[in-house]
């Protein structure tokens, strides 16, 4: 099932009332409940701090036994795991590949900057290329 799928009454402690104050609040989903965080909560439906908190952990707790959502904490071995996954597009320069460890990563956002007419657009180029080629 999709997030949104997930009534926010399904959760324990929200009933019609407090659904209906989280959708008049625009709190549709229960992801929405979760990026809204207790405090914001709390002050829309105008419950204690304490509830609105033990609510969007059970509503975390469900997406994560869902598999929905990421495990709040991860140990330093299953990041250093995953980081091992993770693949480099080769510049196709071995001195910025040097500089860059190996390359661009991907699964991630690389900023490039610079002045106008120095590169950037031709660099990007180049990486669709090289993805191309790989």
């Amino acid at each position: 099932p999709m997030t949104e799928d997930i009534r926010l009454d399904s959760l324990e402690g929200v009933g019609p009332v407090t659904t209906k104050k989280l959708s008049g609040a625009g709190v549709h989903s229960i992801m929405d409940l979760i990026v809204r965080g207790p405090v914001e909560i709390a002050d829309i439906t105008g419950m204690e701090k304490d509830t609105a908190d033990r609510i969007v952990n059970k509503a975390r707790e469900h997406l994560e036994s869902e598999g929905l959502l990421k495990k709040s904490f991860e140990s330093a071995t299953e990041i250093y795991k995953r980081r091992q996954d993770i693949g480099k597009i080769t510049t196709g320069t071995n001195c910025l590949d040097s500089l860059l460890d190996g390359g661009v990563e991907t699964q991630a956002l690389t900023e490039v900057y610079g002045e106008y007419g120095c590169g950037k657009t031709q660099f990007c180029h180049s990486l669709c290329v090289q993805v191309q080629r790989s």
